[in-house]
């Protein structure tokens, strides 16, 4: 699967540290059990506190701190 990585922190949360959220494109979701197989995926990456896959706009959601975008994309290529 291939993944594309976009980070978004507001100001606010860059003086509060509330996670970082990250947004992840996944192709060739096909199926829930692909969907689970992501999450899992990236649930197991160091400082990962969240993530949610929508199979039907093939994107990943992924909060947490200090996130490494590049461990996430290498947990679902």
């Amino acid at each position: 699967m291939h993944s594309e990585t976009e980070t978004t922190m507001s100001a606010a949360a860059q003086t509060t540290r509330r996670p970082e959220r990250i947004g992840l494109t996944i192709e060739g979701m096909h199926c829930a059990s692909c969907v689970a197989r992501i999450e899992r995926a990236l649930a197991e990456v160091d400082g990962v506190e969240e993530v949610s896959v929508n199979l039907a706009n093939g994107r990943a959601l992924v909060a947490g701190a200090s996130v490494d975008t590049r461990a996430l994309t290498a947990a679902v290529d």
